[in-house]
């Protein structure tokens, strides 16, 4: 993935959700700090997005990205990239992260704002995961300088103890040894500092949600679907235009409303349902 395709998803998570602020919490949360030219294959491979909306108070918002722009979907055919909600009780994090958070600069988002873990954090957050292609994600950062591992190992010290996180820390502790004492290390570019304050505002109402337990999603009804996830019948084939409709003509179960700043249409289920911004 490049910082052109992050930029799409989050316009087109945006046109879904009728919110402007969204947190990367992902692999590709990386694009926020360095560009594409900097950054080693192993960091970029992943196509998929993990976006946390910044006033998701319920996992609605989540739910409504993944089942509209999420894997498997007709957004994820026609462009290659897909995005899948998140929340706080999906994401493992070191404390005081959300003060660390990096702004998607792009000169073309409009009034969206992309937040982006700080890249120490980032791989703090992968190497808890424990996967192979984590831990090959975090030593291609190391390999290329982009992070320190004495930085990622001093956050890892500011999460709870366990098993799993004593293996991480010896890992960085073999990956430390293993390199010069004092590389240089790239350093991220400056934001705007309006953005910049922007940002601020955004993550001390995150500060706030994030240290407040997370009500469950609510049951789905008819009206409120929770998670719209798209039937391989009803979606569209093929490059969608802007009279595109869902190949078996039933055209009130999607919304289909053209989302002009994602360049797609939106496809939630059962009409609205709320989540559209496009919706009339």
């Amino acid at each position: 993935m490049r910082r052109e395709q992050l930029r799409h998803v989050l316009l087109a998570a945006s046109d879904i959700t009728g919110d402007s602020e969204f947190v990367v919490v992902g692999s590709q949360a990386i694009l926020g700090s360095f560009q594409d030219r900097l950054l080693p294959a192993e960091t970029t491979a992943s196509m998929g997005v993990d976006i946390l909306p910044v006033d998701d108070q319920d996992g609605r918002e989540a739910a409504a990205i993944s089942g509209a722009i999420g894997e498997s979907t007709v957004f994820h055919r026609n462009f290659g990239v897909y995005a899948d909600g998140v929340d706080f009780e999906t994401t493992q994090l070191p404390a005081g992260w959300e003060s660390r958070l990096v702004p998607f600069a792009s000169d073309d988002l409009g009034t969206v704002l992309g937040l982006c873990l700080d890249p120490a954090d980032l791989a703090a957050s992968k190497l808890l995961a424990r996967r192979d292609e984590d831990y090959e994600y975090v030593k291609a950062l190391f390999d290329a300088q982009l992070i320190d591992p004495a930085v990622v190992r001093r956050r890892l010290e500011t999460i709870s103890p366990s098993v799993s996180l004593n293996v991480v820390k010896k890992w960085v502790d073999i990956e430390t040894a293993n390199r010069k004492a004092s590389p240089r290390y790239s350093a991220p570019p400056k934001a705007h500092l309006s953005l910049l304050r922007r940002a601020a505002a955004a993550i001390s109402r995150l500060t706030r949600t994030s240290a407040e337990p997370v009500p469950r999603p609510a049951k789905a009804t008819s009206d409120h679907p929770v998670s719209p996830t798209v039937p391989a019948d009803r979606e569209t084939s093929g490059p969608l235009s802007d009279h595109a409709v869902p190949t078996n003509g039933a055209r009130s179960s999607l919304c289909n409303k053209w989302m002009p700043r994602a360049g797609t249409h939106c496809v939630c289920v059962n009409g609205h349902s709320g989540h559209c911004r496009s919706r009339s």
